[in-house]
C-alpha cells in the first residue's frame, strides 16, 4: 500500500473543508473574559459553540473547554485564513452537535507574559464558564481538553493551589494528556481529593 504523504501533510488538503457548511452553521458566540491586569491591558476572548437542539428532558448539557497548543508563542481560536479558520471551529461544532456546550478560549503568549500568567488565563476562562454558562450547560460537569502548551497551562493551573480555588470544587475534570509533553503529569495532588478525576493518556 502506498501512502499519499504529500496529501496528508499538505496544509491545503481539503480535509478541513469537507464539512464547512455544517460546521459554520453551528451557533457560535464570542465573549471577552478575564479580570487580571494582563486582561485589562488587552482584551482576550473565547468562543462558545452552542448545541443546535435544546434538551427536551430537562437535563442540562455537559461543558467542554478546549485549550489549543502553539509552543507558548502562537495560536488562535480562529485560524487566519481558509482552511485554517476551521481547525478549532470543527472541534467546537463537532461536540456542540452532539449536545456538549463547547468553549475555545484564546490565551496570552510569551514573550508578552511570564509564568504563570498562561495558567491564570486558563483559570479565568474556567471561572467565566462557571459564572456565565450555568444556565446553558451543567457547570458542575465541566471537562477540560488541552493540547501541548495549552495542556501545560491547564495542568499547571491545577497544580498551583493559589490558582485552583474554591469555585472549581464541584468540577469534574477530564484530562487528555499529550504523550510527548504531559505523560504522567495528570495524577491529582492531595488537595484534589474531592474531585471526580478521570485521566486518559493520549
Amino acid at each position: 500500500m502506498k501512502f499519499r504523504t504529500k496529501e496528508i501533510i499538505d496544509p491545503n488538503y481539503p480535509l478541513l473543508d469537507v464539512d464547512r457548511a455544517a460546521n459554520i452553521s453551528v451557533k457560535r458566540t464570542t465573549h471577552v473574559y478575564g479580570e487580571t491586569d494582563v486582561h485589562k491591558l488587552s482584551s482576550i476572548k473565547l468562543d462558545v459553540y452552542h448545541f443546535p437542539i435544546p434538551s427536551t428532558d430537562g437535563r442540562t448539557h455537559h461543558i467542554l473547554v478546549f485549550f489549543y497548543g502553539g509552543g507558548f508563542t502562537k495560536g488562535s481560536r480562529l485560524g487566519q485564513s481558509p482552511p485554517h479558520d476551521l481547525v478549532h471551529a470543527n472541534l467546537g461544532a463537532f461536540f456542540a452537535r452532539r449536545g456538549i456546550l463547547t468553549v475555545v478560549p484564546d490565551y496570552h503568549f510569551v514573550p508578552s507574559i511570564t509564568y504563570p500568567q498562561g495558567s491564570e488565563d486558563v483559570r479565568d476562562a474556567l471561572l467565566w464558564v462557571v459564572r456565565h454558562l450555568h444556565t446553558a450547560g451543567d457547570a458542575s460537569r465541566v471537562f477540560v481538553l488541552a493540547h501541548s502548551a495549552g495542556g501545560v497551562h491547564a495542568v499547571s493551573m491545577l497544580l498551583l493551589s493559589s490558582l485552583f480555588s474554591c469555585p472549581f470544587a464541584p468540577l469534574s475534570v477530564g484530562c487528555a494528556s499529550s504523550a510527548s509533553h504531559l505523560r504522567s503529569a495528570t495524577a491529582p495532588p492531595p488537595h484534589f481529593s474531592k474531585l471526580q478525576w478521570d485521566t486518559t493518556a493520549a
